[in-house]
C-alpha cells in the first residue's frame, strides 16, 4: 500500500448547518470507488459540531469507532447504558462488534466542537460491544509522539507498540497524538 498525503483542502468536505465535515475516504453522500480506504481503516474524518448539535442515536455493528476529541467538550451515550462528558486530548474506542446504537454530541451550548473519528475493521466479527476512553493531558502530548491507542493484547504483530495507558483496540493498529 502507498501512503498518499491528502492535505485538508483535497478532501471533500461537507457542510449540513449543524456539522462542517473533511473526509478522507468514501463516507455518507462521498463517493469514490478509488478511496474507500486505507487497509482496514475504513473512515477517517474531522468533524466540527456547532454549540449543543447532536448525531442522535444510531446503530453500527464490527467496527472499532475511535474517537479524539481536538477541541470542545464530547458528550456520547450508547443502547448498553453507557455516557460521559470527554475533554480535548481524549481518545475513546467503542467496539460496536454484535451491535450497539450510539449518539455523538457537542456537550457545549457555547463553543464548537472539534474530533476525529476513524473507522477500523475489527480482526475478528461479532465482538462484544465495549467502550474504553481515557484523557491524556497536554503536558503528556507535548514534544513528543505519545502512543494514546495501541492493539489489545493477542493483537497485532509481536513487535506492535504497547503502552499502559493507552486505550486499546482489536486490530494491528496505533494511534499516536
Amino acid at each position: 500500500m502507498t501512503i498518499q498525503p491528502r492535505p485538508r483542502p483535497s478532501l471533500f468536505h461537507a457542510e449540513g448547518g449543524w456539522f462542517s465535515a473533511y473526509w478522507h475516504f468514501s463516507f455518507d453522500q462521498y463517493w469514490d470507488e478509488a478511496n474507500m480506504g486505507f487497509g482496514d481503516l475504513r473512515v477517517f474524518n474531522d468533524d466540527t459540531l456547532v454549540p449543543g448539535a447532536a448525531w442522535p442515536m444510531h446503530p453500527h455493528r464490527d467496527i472499532e469507532g475511535i474517537t479524539y476529541v481536538a477541541e470542545g467538550t464530547f458528550e456520547h451515550a450508547d443502547s448498553r447504558g453507557n455516557g460521559g462528558i470527554l475533554p480535548p486530548g481524549s481518545v475513546q474506542r467503542a467496539t460496536l462488534g454484535s451491535g450497539m446504537q450510539h449518539s455523538e454530541r457537542n456537550g457545549s451550548k457555547t463553543e464548537p466542537m472539534r474530533f476525529i473519528q476513524m473507522w477500523i475493521i475489527p480482526s475478528r466479527r461479532g465482538l462484544e460491544p465495549s467502550i474504553e476512553q481515557r484523557s491524556f493531558s497536554e503536558e503528556s502530548r507535548r514534544n513528543a509522539l505519545k502512543p494514546v491507542l495501541v492493539p489489545a493484547e493477542g493483537y497485532g504483530a509481536p513487535d506492535a507498540p504497547r503502552a499502559t495507558d493507552a486505550v486499546t483496540v482489536h486490530q494491528d493498529a496505533a494511534v499516536y497524538a
